[in-house]
């Protein structure tokens, strides 16, 4: 996987926030996984969305700026979901965050990203919406603790993206979805 601090800082494009936040936290490995699948069946939220809004609630550097942090949109999220297990890539990045999701639409993701500099930690959190059988769009909260060569970020961002068409179905299993994480940020 590519670097959480692109899929962070795509989910969080906003130049010129200050450094600091009220209730960032640092993530680690145990933070992001591994979630249990959900109570949901079926994959009615599978398929293609483009991120369409993101706004950066709170980021804290010890390295870096969080004036180079910002949201992707127009980003395509990749998502599988199969009786409960979740999985969301992002097109931008290369990253995907694994988890569960519940037969109301609410999910948890995490995943990591290692790099040449440490590991990046991400952890998404929301909720699928539809218009009875057809999705329509997701809501979440993104937190992240990026980890590059010229930031190390603490950040938290509210995202939604629309939901655009459902993958082709397969004689023989899922389709795997697209990469990335959403996030941009560090140069």
């Amino acid at each position: 996987m590519r670097d959480l601090v692109k899929v962070a800082c795509a989910v969080v494009a906003v130049a010129g926030l200050g450094c600091g936040g009220s209730g960032l936290r640092t993530l680690t490995a145990g933070d992001v996984g591994p979630i249990a699948p959900g109570t949901a069946v079926g994959a009615l939220y599978s398929g293609s969305y483009t991120v369409t809004s993101g706004t950066v609630l709170g980021c804290r550097c010890r390295v870096g700026s969080c004036g180079t942090i910002h949201v992707i949109v127009g980003d395509t999220l990749g998502v599988v979901e199969s009786d409960g297990a979740l999985q969301i890539s992002f097109a931008s990045t290369g990253d995907a965050c694994s988890g569960g999701i519940d037969a109301d639409g609410t999910f948890s993701c995490g995943g990591t990203s290692p790099n040449a500099t440490g590991t990046s930690y991400g952890l998404f959190d929301g909720q699928f919406h539809s218009s009875g059988t057809v999705p329509t769009f997701v809501g979440y909260t993104a937190e992240a603790t990026l980890t590059t060569p010229t930031l190390d970020c603490d950040l938290r961002a509210n995202e939604t993206a629309q939901f655009v068409s459902a993958f082709a179905p397969t004689a023989s299993s899922p389709p795997s979805p697209p990469a990335g994480w959403g996030l941009a940020g560090g140069t």
